[in-house]
């Protein structure tokens, strides 16, 4: 009983935390998704096709699998900054929550895709009001790219280091958002990165955490191949086929 009374206040701050971020960026998106659509609709077709239960257009497996690479591309970014810093985070384990079972695993993929959407959003709204003030898409993506390497390089204690990853991860992501027009993209590569870097990777097969961290490589490898899959428009199966009965 004191266990179960003692979750209770974690459980309410978890439901109000949730709620107070989902009406926040509900109400954001619902302020400004009528302007987007109206002066930059290219960016949100997949986005669009995914919300309107369109997930089998072609474009959404191509934005989802540039996603996939973004990520891959995020992941290695920040495992070769880390070997370059004085207290280096390259030898970070993983996520310790991983090692909690099953449960625990899944309630990290959960997490770390809320916060994709959560994240992303709030970036792009800032590079799109950028676009509206400045009128031009390219120039939008140099301030957006420097305001967010500055504020990198001065929150962290390496200024070099932030200043880099600012540079390299919100300069790629807003190269991605402009020349593929992939809003999708840039949010599926934000879940896609934090999931590789905080898998507990291990060769060790009798290790108790080995399947969770196969579930993981999973979610990520079957991303993959289903967005290859809708992205060639079972094209090269179809193909495959025909040519077999003919």
């Amino acid at each position: 009983l004191t266990v179960t009374f003692g979750m209770f206040p974690l459980l309410l701050l978890a439901i109000c935390t949730s709620v107070f971020y989902g009406v926040l960026l509900w109400t954001v998106y619902l302020a400004l998704e009528p302007f987007v659509r109206r002066h930059w609709p290219r960016v949100l077709v997949s986005w669009t096709s995914v919300l309107t239960g369109r997930a089998s257009d072609a474009v959404v497996g191509r934005d989802v699998l540039i996603g996939v690479a973004l990520g891959v591309w995020f992941t290695l970014l920040f495992r070769t900054i880390a070997t370059f810093e004085v207290d280096s985070a390259v030898n970070f384990p993983g996520e310790v929550e991983m090692l909690l079972g099953l449960r625990s695993t899944v309630g990290v993929v959960l997490q770390e895709a809320l916060y994709a959407i959560r994240n992303v959003l709030l970036y792009f709204f800032i590079l799109f009001i950028l676009r509206m003030l400045l009128r031009r898409q390219w120039a939008a993506v140099v301030a957006f790219t420097a305001f967010f390497t500055l504020l990198n390089a001065l929150g962290n204690d390496e200024v070099w280091v932030g200043a880099v990853i600012g540079l390299l991860y919100f300069g790629t992501a807003a190269f991605v958002i402009v020349r593929f027009g992939g809003l999708l993209a840039f949010v599926v590569g934000a879940f896609v990165s934090p999931l590789l870097f905080d898998v507990i990777v291990t060769r060790d097969s009798s290790a108790w955490y080995f399947g969770n961290t196969l579930f993981v490589l999973a979610i990520v490898a079957t991303l993959a191949v289903w967005a290859f899959y809708i992205a060639t428009g079972r094209r090269p199966w179809a193909e495959s086929s025909r040519l077999a009965h003919s």
